[in-house]
């Protein structure tokens, strides 16, 4: 079979695509192939050797290499259509008329007087899962040779995923004949043609779900690619070389461009539409600036990224006001996986109900906003005191902030804010603490103080040294009258 620049090849194991055809100095009577490698240790240079560039890679980087024809032959798969591919794993092999080649063997498979059975096998199926098979067109040859009913009502789901498509049409051509699939796979198919031919019209509106991630898509291919599925509500396109988002993405409810390169949250996803979940981790984020705001958004993830500011966590409440589900993990911001951040973070959102897979209980919450109230008032956060957040935490919490100087905002924290010494195996130490805590939540805070592991309990003494357990352990401190007591903590 022959092969042509800007095929797909598995050689080895190993996805590339032929970026040059020709002869080389150092192999002057030898056909060599210039690669680029879908695995970028694999290649050993951009394109150019020696001062001379005979091809580009598509990223710039060294994903190069040179091979020789005769390598090329014996090390390379064999490449085969999707039909050949349908009918290896879905068809019945006790029919043996017609002669398939796969690889390096023949396999024999189905003759013609039994293709009206087997097509009503393919007619109940849901779905077709022929990901890694080395199909790199649709059709063994301009049509196919199994008869295919176009009403194909059963199929609802296609995988395709890391074959060898290059053109993208090969891939409509499937399509065509499976009208009533709603998801298809393209992952690890990179094209180097995706314009859709001229002389064929392709649209496929019951597609709702399309993957194509490392597909070394680029700006400018996503509108391309969208014009073929005009009613796509979930669009997978990580970890390819992506920095823009067209704004044609209308009727999307969910989007992952995670592992890409962009530097900026894209404006088009803060627009209010129907989009509900986004995962824009692992790219290069740095801040949530010039927003608009989308009260659709739901869940976020922004994991892997690059902010440092609490400022542009707080942000959050005004471009997605409904968010429920937020992954912020490996951020500078909050890259020491601790107890406070974690509780920074629940009491600067008041929507969230999920941060990085761990659920939030009304419980859970409230001891957050108090533990974030104490380090406000202690001046250990600094924290927009004017902010319609604050406002919010400090009414719900009854704790009164109304504007005050600063003699009688100092009066004001010694009010609200009780000195206690704490006793654990070692001598008193005195920390400070809200009068509002409850005890369920004072004992979480001295187990993350303490680095204490399982279960606590708590006692106080009034004086002479009789100590007295809390009946109650949702009830504030306040309540037990302990400004002059010693706290003390004994493990389970």
């Amino acid at each position: 079979m022959q092969i042509n620049v800007n095929d797909r090849l598995n050689i080895g194991g190993e996805f590339c695509t032929v970026r040059y055809i020709g002869s080389l100095p150092e192999w002057p009577n030898i056909v060599a192939y210039g690669l680029e490698w879908d695995n970028k240790q694999r290649g050993k240079h951009d394109g150019t050797l020696n001062g001379v560039r005979y091809f580009r890679t598509s990223d710039g980087q060294s994903s190069g290499s040179f091979v020789k024809e005769t390598k090329l032959d014996t090390s390379r798969q064999e490449r085969t259509s999707f039909e050949g591919a349908l009918l290896m794993k879905y068809g019945d092999t006790s029919s043996i008329d017609i002669t398939y080649k796969f690889g390096s063997k023949e396999t024999e498979s189905y003759g013609f007087e039994h293709l009206n059975e087997m097509n009503s096998d393919f007619d109940k199926l849901e779905s077709i899962t022929l990901s890694e098979n080395n199909i790199f067109r649709a059709f063994k040859t301009t049509c196919s040779s199994i008869p295919f009913n176009s009403a194909h009502s059963s199929l609802r789901y296609l995988d395709l995923s890391f074959n060898l498509f290059s053109d993208i049409n090969e891939v409509y051509r499937i399509l065509r004949l499976f009208p009533s699939v709603e998801t298809v796979i393209l992952s690890g198919n990179c094209f180097t043609k995706l314009e859709a031919d001229s002389s064929e019209q392709f649209e496929f509106s019951n597609v709702k779900e399309l993957s194509m991630a490392c597909c070394k898509l680029r700006n400018g291919d996503i509108e391309t690619i969208i014009e073929a599925f005009p009613q796509i509500k979930a669009l997978d396109i990580s970890s390819n070389l992506l920095s823009k988002l067209p704004d044609v993405l209308t009727s999307l409810q969910e989007i992952n461009i995670s592992d890409n390169l962009f530097i900026g949250f894209p404006k088009v996803l803060s627009k209010e539409s129907s989009l509900t979940s986004i995962d824009i981790s692992e790219n290069k984020i740095s801040d949530l600036n010039d927003l608009n705001t989308n009260s659709h958004i739901m869940t976020l993830r922004i994991d892997r990224n690059r902010i440092t500011s609490w400022e542009e966590i707080d942000s959050i409440n005004t471009v997605f006001p409904k968010l429920e589900t937020l992954w912020i993990k490996k951020n500078p911001v909050c890259f020491e996986d601790t107890q406070k951040g974690f509780y920074s973070i629940i009491a600067r959102l008041k929507s969230l109900k999920c941060v990085d897979g761990t659920r939030i209980s009304e419980d859970i919450r409230n001891e957050a906003e108090l533990y974030f109230i104490s380090l406000v008032l202690s001046s250990q956060i600094n924290y927009d005191t004017q902010s319609a957040m604050w406002n919010h935490l400090t009414l719900k919490h009854s704790i009164n902030t109304e504007s005050r100087t600063t003699v009688q905002q100092t009066n004001f924290l010694s009010k609200e804010l009780i000195e206690i010494p704490i006793v654990y195996d070692s001598e008193p130490i005195k920390l400070k603490l809200l009068k509002s805590f409850s005890v369920r939540y004072l004992k979480t805070f001295l187990r993350y103080k303490f680095n204490l592991q399982g279960e606590i309990s708590l006692q106080y003494s009034v004086m002479d040294n009789i100590k007295h357990d809390f009946t109650n352990e949702f009830s504030p401190l306040a309540t037990y009258n302990i400004e002059e007591s010693t706290i003390y903590i004994k493990s389970k």
